[in-house]
């Protein structure tokens, strides 16, 4: 029998006996008062009480924001009721969800399914009232207590039900627009941290240019790079910054202003680790530590590797703090889908360095990340981040690229990001940082906080 309740309640003649407020009482008089409230067409007798179910239908959140300038507005969002699980604790009737539901859930009018078996009741302002109707709600903001009393009137049972809430907006990103910033580039293609600061490089003008941050609002002038270098191949080792220029030649700066040509030519710079530079260099993703010695990284499925849009996100892995999970995505004009390498990497003399492995899409592995202009990604909240194309949503993976799932709930890019206008992306000093530019002057740049 499944039945629901509304949070207003009427009385109604199911009822022989109105129930008052049930304090600490002596088994007897309880069953007693069980035995009243069962109603004399009743036809089954049993001295079973129990509930052994409880589930929810969806909920959905109204929740407040501003829009950029400064109105108030509202937006809703919903969780699915299947991926909110109870348990049932019998021996203490308690009956409670097994993962906290984010803040802002808004529990007031939860419409619950509940399996028992007996006669069930529940408590509103201390009234004790019959379960009788059908897909109305319960306020759930408290717990709420329920007791179910046998059809022979020969034993009762109370339970609680509660539905926990996170502390805080678990997993949530809270983004803001510095307004005040005096980022004066018309055009970010690559933000990287190097030397305790963000360094976005892009476009002033029709120069390449350079400006740095030790906070995200207060940025240097642009500075005109030295060389015509590719901002968007630009990575960090050490206390060097690399980047190729168009013929393909390694380029190396201390500052990020003054570049000089190396002798080492790649056809592709894919990014760096804590470790190594890694380029795809005489037909292999090859690795160096200071462009004179490299070795083999990658031989195998070289035909998948990324052309443009290349982002390589490099973290500890959960065992060992000293190997890290380099993660690799980008465009392949010959996919449909974006590309994904993954690799452990560490230092040589450990012995634990892996070489590039290509995660391909199988009739069993069928979550890619899409083909999105402007893809760009990172990592962070422990997990990976794509956006691009409309720039509307993320796609997230949660097992280093080899999944990827569209988020649904409380993770968004910032709402007035130009759909098909490309962003920089970066993960640094506790927030998420994006970088896109406007129709005209300087890029806008926002700031998300993560909350965990």
């Amino acid at each position: 029998m499944f039945v629901l309740l509304h949070d207003k309640f009427i009385r109604t003649n199911t009822m022989n006996n109105k129930f008052s407020y049930i304090t600490t009482m002596m088994l007897a008089a309880t069953i007693g008062l069980a035995a009243s409230c069962i109603s004399d067409d009743e036809v089954d007798s049993t001295s079973e009480c129990f509930i052994n179910g409880f589930a929810v239908r969806d909920i959905s959140s109204t929740l407040h924001t501003l829009t950029s300038e400064g109105i108030d507005s509202t937006y809703t969002l919903t969780i699915g009721g299947s991926s909110v699980k109870f348990n049932i604790d019998q021996v203490n009737g308690h009956i409670y969800s097994v993962d906290s539901l984010p803040s802002w859930t808004d529990l007031t009018r939860v419409v619950p399914s509940i399996s028992f078996s007996g006669n069930l009741y529940v408590m509103i302002d201390s009234v004790y009232y019959p379960i009788t109707g059908s897909g109305d709600s319960l306020n759930m903001t408290r717990p709420v207590e329920f007791i179910v009393a046998s059809t022979d009137g020969t034993s009762i049972k109370h339970y609680t039900a509660e539905i926990l809430l996170a502390t805080v907006n678990t997993d949530s990103l809270l983004w803001t627009k510095l307004t005040g910033s005096n980022m004066q580039l018309t055009e970010v293609s690559r933000i990287t941290p190097f030397a305790g600061k963000m360094y976005a490089f892009g476009s002033y003008g029709n120069e390449e240019a350079l400006c740095t941050s030790s906070d995200g609002e207060h940025w240097t002038t642009p500075q005109t790079l030295s060389t015509d270098i590719d901002t968007k191949t630009v990575c960090t080792l050490g206390t060097q910054l690399y980047a190729t220029d168009m013929d393909g030649n390694i380029n190396t700066s201390a500052d990020g202003k003054n570049w000089q040509a190396s002798n080492q030519t790649v056809e592709h710079l894919l990014g760096a680790d804590n470790f190594c530079i890694y380029a795809v260099k005489d037909g292999k993703i090859m690795a160096t530590t200071n462009l004179d010695q490299w070795h083999t990284a990658g031989t195998k499925n070289l035909e998948n590797l990324p052309h443009t849009n290349v982002s390589l996100a490099t973290y500890p892995t959960h065992t060992n703090p000293n190997l890290m999970v380099d993660v690799m995505v980008g465009l392949n004009p010959a996919q449909t889908n974006a590309v994904t390498w993954y690799k452990v990497s560490a230092t040589e003399a450990s012995g634990s360095n892996q070489q590039w492995d290509y995660i391909s899409i199988t009739s069993e592995n069928n979550y890619p990340l899409p083909a999105m202009s402007g893809l760009t990604m990172c990592h962070f909240n422990n997990a990976l981040y794509a956006t691009g194309g409309t720039n509307q949503y993320y796609y997230r993976s949660d097992d280093n690229g080899i999944t990827w799932h569209q988020v649904t709930r409380y993770q968004f890019p910032p709402q007035d990001m130009r759909a098909g206008v490309a962003a920089a992306t970066l993960a640094w000093n506790g927030y998420v940082w994006m970088m896109q530019a406007t129709d005209d002057g300087p890029v806008n740049v926002w700031r998300g906080k993560l909350n965990k």
